[in-house]
């Protein structure tokens, strides 16, 4: 385990200065972000954000979660790891007030989730809508 730790560090892979916490490189993280870019729904990149999700959701940080769907958001994965996340996240950006992201993450999944999906994601575009003050209402018919 050292000796390949050891070999990450040297290959330039990982920065190993803040232990016991590791991170990859500014070129690492470059590299993953445009093999996901680029990759179809391979089940590599879908465990390794499956994981990243359940690390996020039992140590919730804004700024990670910021990232991950920033990173994947043109990824061509699968709508239910969209739909997953955006349950998984809903708290940590909303009590952040990301509203802007949250938003530009939720406006496509709007059309493409299932109809349980839709009714929840209609509601956390609604919120995030009001609070940017962006809520427009669909025309209506008048009275008489």
């Amino acid at each position: 385990m050292r000796s390949a730790l050891a070999d990450l560090v040297d290959a330039g892979v990982v920065d190993d200065t803040d232990l016991p916490n590791l991170a990859l490189s500014a070129l690492a993280r470059s590299f993953a972000m445009n093999t996901v870019r680029e990759s179809t729904a391979d089940e590599l990149i879908v465990g390794a954000v499956q994981r990243v999700s359940d690390r996020l959701a039992e140590q919730p940080d804004t700024a990670d979660c910021l990232q991950l769907i920033k990173t994947i958001q043109n990824a061509a994965l699968p709508t239910d790891l969209f739909v997953d996340l955006a349950y998984s996240f809903a708290p940590i950006l909303e009590r952040a007030g990301e509203w802007l992201t949250w938003v530009h993450y939720l406006e496509p999944l709007y059309a493409a989730a299932a109809m349980l999906d839709r009714l929840w994601i209609g509601l956390r575009l609604g919120i995030g809508r009001r609070w940017l003050a962006q809520w427009t209402l669909p025309p209506t018919p008048y009275l008489i």
